[in-house]
């Protein structure tokens, strides 16, 4: 006969994570069980387990409601959202610029590192559990980042800087392109 932990390992291989998750709660296993369900993402295989657990450590776990708001465009926030199970889409100016469904996909990252506001809205388009970090509990004080962690930080920082402009660009370009489609057809 199978322990709890192995039938619900077989269940997590099923992708039903939402399951997974209310038996191991209500197991009383609960820290184990997120430990595992997150050490899945492909994210945090790359690090250390013994580091990934103190990062899992400092997150939650946030259910959203189908239609939920996630994130408001314009908000100020560190927070980077990992999917564990549901979906989202995102919009921007009105539009659905991107929308997901698979397990460990991320956002919240850009804002999180550069600290300006968000450039889009997030809403949960089903029942959805994220694994929520904020970047403020992960990083120490600035002033304490050694050299390399400093020199990565900028880098990161940069990238951010690129992809906002770069993403500012793309949503001109389409506006431009819709005007000369609209003018194209009259």
């Amino acid at each position: 006969m199978r322990s709890i932990y192995e039938y619900n390992r077989a269940v997590f291989r099923k992708n039903s994570l939402v399951f997974f998750y209310v038996i191991f709660k209500g197991a009383g296993m609960e820290k184990e069980a997120i430990i595992d369900l997150i050490r899945r993402i492909d994210f945090f295989r790359q690090i250390p387990e013994v580091q990934a657990k103190k990062l899992i450590e400092l997150g939650k776990i946030k259910k959203y409601n189908a239609n939920d708001i996630i994130v408001k465009e314009g908000e100020i926030s560190s927070n980077i959202y990992f999917l564990l199970s549901g979906g989202f889409m995102v919009t921007a100016q009105g539009k659905i610029v991107h929308y997901e469904n698979n397990y460990g996909e991320f956002f919240g990252d850009i804002a999180a590192i550069d600290k300006l506001p968000r450039t889009a809205f997030v809403r949960a388009n089903k029942e959805s559990l994220f694994f929520v970090l904020n970047i403020n509990d992960v990083l120490p004080d600035q002033s304490e980042l050694s050299t390399g962690e400093r020199f990565y930080l900028n880098i990161c920082q940069t990238f951010s800087e690129r992809l906002r402009k770069n993403d500012l660009r793309i949503r001109q370009l389409n506006t431009e392109i819709a005007k000369l489609e609209k003018a194209v057809g009259q």
